[in-house]
């Protein structure tokens, strides 16, 4: 009976005196089996009294650690709420505090990746960069070894150390999915692009799962934005023959005479357009004008990057399912009154029947169905304006802006627009008198619509 008393109490004490055995259960198992034999042993021997003492002295100091790490772990969960909540400079201070009181490796490497990321959302790459690799240096393993090499990709890709970044991306793409694996993916096209390897650049691109998703399509767009000056390779997959690159005419500029719209066009490589196909006949001078909604689904964004994607998704639709050279529409008009360039002014469109019907006829199409929905204020301010701007500029007659179903036989662009066009061709610009003006203008930072989510 004492032989096995002694052996319970032997395995409590090597139990709490292995920190890596420390679990919160496995210490409190050991205090009770202290406290049992307590009585026992200090009536049998002096010697396992003191050995009593110690290890319940042990129980008691390591319950206390690792209560003192959960409390740690409540204040991290706590950081990384501020942080998914945009608090970036709160949730930096509550991670700099946990850095500076902890005394456990694995906690404070923790801390140390928390305000990396604080810096990474700030543009502060450097910062993060160095944070990164200390916490490396502290711990690395687990999970949180997938969040430092992870956020080290970020910040190196951030500073257009694609080699480097590459390397670390690589190491966690298998680890993801979704559209975290999406972003990975995308950001390895653009590494390989800005080392010259197509090939593999392909072969990433090829696997992204949902190209057309905001956040990817946001991503594609500032790389080829910075591209510009810097000239690195852009999105595309393999740079095409100078005889087949086409150059993007100027976007139509408003009348400075008339005034009456006063917006800017956003251009083509705004929403990332493909090339225009060569199967495309050129228009000439415009002589009439079309009108149409987009139709089909139900689009309630307002957002600069939701209009894009939306916009990009058509012309790969035309592209792809229907064999046209390019998007159908020459411009195209948001939910939150921008208008976009689409099919290049100098090509004949795609949109309102047959090769006589484009002849010489400017496009334009809101996005939405305004069969089954309203177009905001923005859409209807921006079109008759806009509408005013071409015929003054191209000397189009009134008579001769039309809606799609009076071209043919189609519910298109819907009878709200269809009743507001024909006030529009009676009363020219008297009938813009009766449109409110927007409360807001346009910018980038406009949000989706709840619905459309």
């Amino acid at each position: 009976m004492f032989l096995e008393r002694t052996f319970h109490l032997h395995h409590s004490y090597l139990l709490l005196h292995q920190p890596e055995e420390r679990s919160f259960r496995r210490v409190r198992f050991a205090e009770k089996v202290v406290v049992l034999h307590f009585s026992f042993t200090k009536q049998v021997l002096k010697t396992s009294t003191k050995l009593t003492l110690c290890a319940l002295v042990l129980a008691s100091g390591a319950c206390i650690k690792v209560q003192n790490r959960g409390g740690f772990d409540t204040q991290l969960a706590h950081g990384e709420s501020q942080l998914l909540a945009n608090g970036h400079s709160q949730a930096l201070v509550t991670f700099q505090d946990i850095a500076k009181n902890t005394k456990d490796p694995a906690t404070r490497a923790r801390a140390l990746v928390g305000q990396a990321k604080c810096h990474i959302e700030l543009s502060q790459y450097s910062k993060a960069q160095d944070l990164l690799y200390s916490a490396r240096k502290l711990h690395s393993q687990g999970a949180l070894n997938f969040s430092i090499v992870r956020s080290l990709g970020e910040v190196h890709f951030q500073q257009k150390e694609y080699q480097i970044a590459q390397r670390h991306l690589r190491e966690v793409l298998n680890k993801t999915q979704g559209l975290e694996r999406d972003m990975v993916l995308a950001r390895l096209v653009i590494c390989s692009q800005s080392n010259r390897d197509y090939q593999t650049a392909k072969s990433y691109q090829d696997a992204i799962k949902n190209p057309h998703h905001e956040e990817i399509m946001k991503l594609k767009v500032l790389h080829n934005r910075n591209v510009v000056s810097t000239k690195v390779a852009t999105w595309k997959s393999k740079p095409k023959p100078k005889a087949q690159q086409q150059k993007i005419t100027k976007p139509v500029q408003p009348n400075p005479i008339t005034g009456a719209w006063a917006g800017q066009i956003e251009p083509r490589k705004n929403w990332n357009a493909s090339y225009t196909r060569r199967n495309v006949t050129r228009m000439g001078t415009p002589d009439r004008i079309t009108v149409h909604h987009t139709g089909s689904d139900l689009f309630w964004g307002t957002s600069y990057w939701g209009a894009a994607s939306q916009i990009k998704k058509i012309q790969t639709y035309h592209q792809k399912n229907k064999g046209w050279a390019d998007i159908g529409y020459h411009y195209i008009i948001d939910r939150a009154g921008r208008v976009w360039e689409g099919r290049p002014l100098r090509y004949q469109g795609a949109h309102a029947g047959g090769p006589q019907e484009n002849r010489r006829n400017i496009g334009v199409v809101l996005l939405g169905n305004f069969t089954r929905q309203r177009p905001s204020e923005q859409q209807v301010y921006t079109l008759f304006r806009f509408l005013n701007t071409l015929t003054q500029q191209y000397r189009i007659p009134p008579h001769r802006v039309l809606t799609h179903s009076e071209v043919k036989d189609t519910t298109c662009p819907g009878p709200l627009i269809s009743r507001m066009l024909r006030n529009y061709r009676n009363r020219g610009m008297a009938s813009l008198n009766a449109i409110p003006t927007p409360a807001h203008s346009p910018s980038h930072h406009d949000h989706d619509h709840p619905h459309n989510h």
